[in-house]
């Protein structure tokens, strides 16, 4: 509430833009479920690529939760981004870019 929930929420609503837009300008936008919110959900397909992807992420010191099937049924397994007031634009960039880059490895 008050002046540091205003600028918390902006923070965050900040946060959110940059996330759709680096999707859209890394051609992510076919993985991401649509979502206006700060929970997103990029669709991978398969609890192996999922677990590694969210290994390799992990590794490079982002928490990005894997969603596996029987969670979500079998084809739709994806990542879950949490996005928050507190995350930096060099931390969206980096994500964003780490995931780009291993999309296209795999």
């Amino acid at each position: 509430q008050g002046e540091y929930g205003q600028a918390a929420r902006g923070s965050l609503h900040k946060n959110i833009e940059l996330f759709t837009s680096r999707v859209k300008d890394l051609g992510l936008s076919e993985y991401m479920l649509p979502a206006k919110a700060a929970v997103r959900c990029c669709e991978i397909g398969g609890n192996k690529r999922v677990r590694s992807l969210s290994s390799e992420l992990r590794k490079a010191g982002y928490d990005v939760k894997p969603i596996l099937s029987p969670t979500v049924p079998r084809g739709r397994e994806c990542l879950r981004f949490s996005l928050h007031a507190f995350n930096s634009e060099s931390e969206i960039r980096e994500v964003l870019t780490i995931l780009a880059r291993l999309l296209k490895q795999n």
